[in-house]
Protein backbone atom coordinates (compact mmCIF):
# COMPACT_ATOMS: atom_id res chain seq x y z
CA UNK A 1 0.00 0.00 0.00
CA UNK A 2 3.04 2.55 0.86
CA UNK A 3 4.20 1.92 -3.14
CA UNK A 4 0.60 3.16 -4.18
CA UNK A 5 0.23 6.03 -2.24
CA UNK A 6 -2.52 3.99 0.15
CA UNK A 7 -4.70 3.33 -2.19
CA UNK A 8 -6.22 -0.27 -3.46
CA UNK A 9 -7.52 -1.12 -6.35
CA UNK A 10 -10.09 -4.27 -6.62
CA UNK A 11 -11.53 -5.84 -9.35
CA UNK A 12 -14.95 -6.39 -8.32
CA UNK A 13 -17.01 -8.80 -11.13
CA UNK A 14 -20.67 -7.68 -12.16
CA UNK A 15 -23.67 -9.21 -10.44
CA UNK A 16 -27.56 -8.71 -10.50
CA UNK A 17 -27.60 -8.53 -6.90
CA UNK A 18 -25.79 -6.27 -4.17
CA UNK A 19 -22.58 -7.43 -2.87
CA UNK A 20 -20.64 -6.24 -0.09
CA UNK A 21 -17.21 -5.19 0.16
CA UNK A 22 -15.08 -5.10 3.52
CA UNK A 23 -11.29 -4.31 3.99
CA UNK A 24 -9.44 -5.24 7.21
CA UNK A 25 -5.39 -3.98 7.26
CA UNK A 26 -3.11 -5.51 9.59
CA UNK A 27 0.12 -3.90 10.21
CA UNK A 28 3.16 -4.94 11.25
CA UNK A 29 2.43 -5.33 15.20
CA UNK A 30 -0.08 -7.50 14.30
CA UNK A 31 -2.93 -4.55 15.01
CA UNK A 32 -5.81 -5.09 12.70
CA UNK A 33 -8.50 -2.61 12.02
CA UNK A 34 -11.82 -3.54 9.52
CA UNK A 35 -13.63 -0.99 7.85
CA UNK A 36 -17.81 -0.86 7.89
CA UNK A 37 -19.62 -3.20 5.03
CA UNK A 38 -19.74 -1.13 2.19
CA UNK A 39 -22.97 -2.52 0.14
CA UNK A 40 -22.27 -1.82 -3.80
CA UNK A 41 -24.22 -3.20 -7.05
CA UNK A 42 -21.91 -3.94 -10.02
CA UNK A 43 -24.59 -4.83 -12.98
CA UNK A 44 -24.54 -3.66 -16.63
CA UNK A 45 -28.42 -5.00 -17.07
CA UNK A 46 -30.61 -2.01 -17.19
CA UNK A 47 -33.55 -3.49 -15.02
CA UNK A 48 -31.90 -4.65 -12.20
CA UNK A 49 -30.59 -0.93 -11.71
CA UNK A 50 -33.92 0.40 -12.44
CA UNK A 51 -34.88 -1.71 -9.48
CA UNK A 52 -32.81 -1.30 -7.35
CA UNK A 53 -32.36 2.70 -7.54
CA UNK A 54 -35.10 3.16 -5.45
CA UNK A 55 -35.69 7.19 -6.18
CA UNK A 56 -35.48 6.58 -10.30
CA UNK A 57 -38.37 3.79 -9.73
CA UNK A 58 -40.36 6.75 -7.78
CA UNK A 59 -39.79 9.26 -10.12
CA UNK A 60 -40.18 7.51 -13.33
CA UNK A 61 -43.71 5.96 -11.52
CA UNK A 62 -44.47 9.46 -10.82
CA UNK A 63 -43.79 11.19 -14.04
CA UNK A 64 -45.99 8.19 -15.77
CA UNK A 65 -48.75 8.96 -13.03
CA UNK A 66 -48.58 12.57 -14.45
CA UNK A 67 -49.06 11.57 -17.97
CA UNK A 68 -52.01 9.43 -17.05
CA UNK A 69 -53.75 12.52 -15.05
CA UNK A 70 -53.36 14.96 -18.05
CA UNK A 71 -54.13 12.47 -20.73
CA UNK A 72 -57.70 12.01 -18.71
CA UNK A 73 -57.88 15.84 -18.49
CA UNK A 74 -57.29 16.06 -22.21
CA UNK A 75 -60.04 13.26 -22.86
CA UNK A 76 -62.73 14.84 -20.91
CA UNK A 77 -61.99 18.16 -21.76
CA UNK A 78 -62.39 16.53 -25.53
CA UNK A 79 -66.15 14.95 -23.71
CA UNK A 80 -67.22 17.97 -22.60
CA UNK A 81 -66.65 20.04 -25.85
CA UNK A 82 -68.46 17.31 -28.07
CA UNK A 83 -70.91 17.51 -25.93
CA UNK A 84 -71.54 20.86 -26.38
CA UNK A 85 -70.91 20.78 -29.91
CA UNK A 86 -73.81 18.08 -30.18
CA UNK A 87 -76.06 20.75 -27.96
CA UNK A 88 -75.33 23.70 -30.12
CA UNK A 89 -76.20 21.53 -33.13
CA UNK A 90 -79.74 20.19 -31.85
CA UNK A 91 -80.14 23.90 -30.94
CA UNK A 92 -79.82 24.78 -34.41
CA UNK A 93 -81.68 22.07 -35.94
CA UNK A 94 -84.63 22.84 -33.74
CA UNK A 95 -84.81 26.88 -34.45
CA UNK A 96 -84.37 25.84 -37.99
CA UNK A 97 -87.36 24.24 -37.53
CA UNK A 98 -89.10 26.74 -35.79
CA UNK A 99 -88.67 29.25 -38.60
CA UNK A 100 -90.13 26.37 -41.44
Amino acid sequence: LAEQDGRLVLRVEGENYWQELSVTARDAAGNTAETLKLRLLVTPNLLVQLVTNRTLCYSIAGVLGLLAAAAACVLHVRARQAEEEEGNRQRRKAGRKKDL
